[in-house]
């Protein structure tokens, strides 16, 4: 099974247990996905050299966060944890 094909059967299940719910799900040097309630959205990883993948995760999770509670939409906080993911 291809990795998109996981990552749809993992939000098709987790929406219909829990409607309406944002999931943020990441896949390394794959990126990550998005699910806003109603569409899932891809985002490649941005280029880095990368030095340690200590922390990346957190950091991705925490630039989410950031954005969610200053208010702003969806996708805008998925890309501050993709940026804070890369940080050095």
């Amino acid at each position: 099974m291809r990795r998109e094909e996981i990552v749809q059967r993992a939000v098709d299940e987790l929406s219909a247990a829990h409607p309406g719910m944002f999931v943020s799900i990441t896949a390394g040097a794959d990126g990550s996905w998005v699910w806003d309630g109603a569409r899932l959205v891809h985002a490649p990883i941005y280029n880095a050299q990368v030095r340690s993948t200590a922390g990346a995760g957190d950091a991705h999770l925490s630039g989410i966060v950031a954005g969610l509670a200053a208010g702003l939409r969806w996708r805008r906080p998925s890309a501050w944890g993709r940026s804070s993911g890369r940080c050095r």
